[in-house]
C-alpha cells in the first residue's frame, strides 16, 4: 500500500541508485517506437509489495513487460503489471507493478521494462521526459532516431532551469546509419522533470 500512497503524495519506500531510459523511434513518421528502462532500486521500508512507473510520452502504449532480478542472481523473473492507468498527482497516469512478494528495508532489486509505443512521435517537434519522483543516483536518457530522419536539434530542460541546446557533436551517428543522443544527470533534484526535445 505504501507505494500506491507515494503516487498520491507520500514518500516512496525506495530510492533509485541507477536509472536508464531509452526510446527508439522505429520509422521515419514516428508512428512506431519502443521504450525501455533499467533501474536499480534500494528499498527503505519493509513490506513493499508493488512499485509504480510513469511514462511521460503521448500516444498509446502496448505490450508492456516488466522483469526483476535480485542481487547475485542471473535469472530475470516476470513482474506482473497489475494496472496500467492508475491516476496520480498532477494528472499523471501510472503503471502499478507487483513485486511478487514483500521487499524489506535494505534489499535491492534490478528492474527492467519494455513498452511498444504507437503514434508517439508524429509531430515535427517532439519530446521525452523523466519525472524525478524518488532520489536517483545516476540518471541516463537516450533517444535513437531512424536512419532516414535525424533531429535538426536537441534541447535539454532540467526543472525550472532555462532550456539549452546540445551541440551538434553530442548527436552520434551509429554504424547502421541511425542517430542517437545520450544525456546523463547525477543526483537530479527530486520533483524536477528532465526533458529532451527536438525538431526533425
Amino acid at each position: 500500500m505504501r507505494d500506491v500512497l507515494a503516487i498520491t503524495g507520500t514518500q516512496a519506500p525506495w530510492e533509485t541508485l541507477e536509472a536508464e531510459h531509452k526510446w527508439e523511434i522505429l520509422d521515419d513518421k514516428g508512428t512506431r517506437a519502443a521504450a525501455s528502462s533499467r533501474k536499480v532500486l534500494h528499498f527503505l521500508q519493509t513490506q513493499t509489495l508493488t512499485i509504480h512507473e510513469f511514462s511521460g510520452v503521448p500516444g498509446s502504449v502496448s505490450a508492456h513487460r516488466c522483469e526483476g532480478r535480485w542481487p547475485r542472481s542471473a535469472e530475470w523473473r516476470n513482474l506482473p503489471v497489475m494496472r496500467d492507468d492508475y491516476p496520480g498527482r498532477q494528472g499523471k497516469r501510472y503503471t502499478i507493478v507487483s513485486l511478487e512478494g514483500a521487499m524489506g528495508r535494505g534489499q535491492m532489486l534490478e528492474v527492467r521494462s519494455t513498452r511498444e509505443l504507437a503514434n508517439t512521435f508524429c509531430e515535427e517537434h517532439e519530446y521525452v521526459k523523466v519525472s524525478v519522483e524518488v532520489p536517483i543516483g545516476e540518471l541516463e536518457m537516450s533517444v535513437i532516431w531512424p536512419a532516414g530522419r535525424s533531429p535538426k536539434n536537441v534541447r535539454v530542460e532540467h526543472g525550472s532551469q532555462d532550456p539549452f541546446e546540445l551541440p551538434k557533436s553530442a548527436i552520434d551517428t551509429l554504424a547502421d546509419g541511425r542517430t542517437s543522443v545520450t544525456h546523463k544527470v547525477s543526483r537530479p533534484t527530486v520533483g524536477d522533470t528532465i526533458t529532451l526535445s527536438w525538431d526533425w
